[in-house]
């Protein structure tokens, strides 16, 4: 069984080293999709990997 760690939108903009808003804003162009919703809420979830291959790729660039 695969095992997959989620993190929300709070700890993938602190790992990317920008605001929820530019998130948001990176989610609204198209340049990063969440994972999928949780919750009553809806709550936006990415998986952890995802998020550091490009902060990684950004670091490098």
């Amino acid at each position: 069984m695969l095992s997959t760690e989620l993190i929300g939108v709070c700890e993938a903009a602190e790992m990317l080293g920008i605001s929820r808003q530019g998130l948001h804003e990176r989610i609204r162009r198209g340049l990063i999709n969440p994972t999928g919703r949780i919750g009553k809420r809806r709550t936006m979830v990415f998986e952890r990997a995802d998020i550091e291959k490009i902060a990684e790729s950004e670091a490098v660039a």
